[in-house]
């Protein structure tokens, strides 16, 4: 089960350019993501309302399917941040000059030998360094 970082999810649901990769992937196999990924995907349609790409009223509705989607209907497998998660992400992000955020998404897909999909390059590249047996699917 791999791990979906906020970068491909936001991808997915603002419909940016690749977007039906991040969905084929979705419904090929059940992903995992974090907790905080429904904060960074609904950042991510709020910048559309300040960029005036979207309507309020249609980013409410746009992070409403978005978080029914995946609370309720269990699109992705949600995680919560524990301790070892944490500890290890932190490590991460002070070796290669990351933010922490992105060292949480490496580690969650370290963890179970998961893999991980992201639509970051550097991100991408940082795990491919730091686990090069661990598959990592990068949707630019």
């Amino acid at each position: 089960m791999p791990a979906i970082d906020s970068s491909s999810l936001s991808k997915y649901v603002n419909k940016e350019i690749n977007h039906e990769l991040v969905g084929r992937e979705l419904a090929s196999e059940p992903c995992v993501s974090l907790e905080l990924a429904i904060s960074e995907v609904g950042n991510s349609i709020w910048k559309r309302v300040l960029r005036k790409e979207i309507t309020k009223d249609k980013a409410s509705i746009v992070f409403q399917e978005f978080a029914r989607a995946i609370i309720t209907d269990g699109l992705i497998s949600l995680i919560q941040i524990d301790e070892r998660l944490s500890n290890a992400a932190f490590k991460v992000a002070l070796e290669e000059k990351i933010t922490v955020y992105d060292g949480l998404f490496i580690e969650l897909g370290h963890g179970n030998d998961r893999g991980l999909i992201t639509s970051d390059e550097k991100q991408s590249e940082i795990f491919k360094k730091l686990y090069p047996k661990l598959n990592c699917l990068l949707i630019e």
